[in-house]
């Protein structure tokens, strides 16, 4: 996917503070329905104050209460995703723990098109990975196509390795979280390379047949 008309960087940073107000909200709930504080929660992500811009992505709190503990789960993996693609954007790594992206200086660096189109090349192919893989375990249609044979042999080079894992050893659900945070992560990465997307376009996070169309 060519950049055509990239996102100005303003807009970016205005997005990523919004993106952290949904990570920060989908932990505390998970959290709490852990018995938990939102502190002892594995995403240390700080709460980023107020949002003014993009509030339209915001979550809103009636929502998260019709979640169940799973399909929170699923959306909290997702925003993760995008979370980190944000971070990856920024040049920004997580030794220690997620930074804060709400209170980013204005001039810090972004990524040029050529890397923009690389990246978007990998979390694509990452993506097909493990939806074929999906595919092959549960859609018995899907593994009688004449072609699976040959894409097989592809996605067993396709080095994506979910929570540190080959994808034959990952469970099913394992699977299922790790490409929620590969869909967040490459709609994520359209938006900012299309500024005429819409955030949650139809078909952002669609994979095409092949993992490298």
């Amino acid at each position: 996917m060519p950049v055509t008309f990239a996102r100005n960087p303003a807009d970016i940073r205005a997005v990523a503070r919004a993106v952290q107000a949904n990570v920060f909200q989908l932990k505390v709930s998970e959290a709490r329905r852990k018995g938990l504080s939102p502190a002892d929660h594995a995403l240390r992500v700080p709460s980023p104050g107020s949002v003014t811009r993009f509030r339209e992505i915001l979550i809103e709190r009636d929502m998260l209460g019709t979640y169940s503990d799973f399909e929170l789960r699923l959306r909290l993996h997702e925003t993760w995703g995008r979370f980190c693609l944000l971070h990856w954007y920024f040049h920004l790594t997580m030794p220690d723990g997620p930074a804060d992206l709400a209170n980013l200086p204005r001039d810090t660096p972004g990524r040029c098109a050529a890397e923009l189109d690389i990246k978007h090349a990998e979390i694509h192919a990452f993506l097909w990975r493990l939806r074929f893989e999906q595919s092959r375990r549960h859609d018995p249609e899907f593994t009688a196509q004449p072609r699976f044979k040959s894409d097989n042999v592809v996605a067993l080079r396709i080095p994506v390795a979910p929570f540190g894992k080959t994808v034959e050893d990952c469970a099913d659900e394992e699977l299922l979280l790790a490409a929620c945070e590969h869909a967040g992560m490459l709609a994520t990465l359209r938006w900012i390379m299309d500024a005429t997307r819409e955030w949650s376009a139809p078909g952002i996070m669609d994979v095409a047949e092949r993992p490298f169309p």
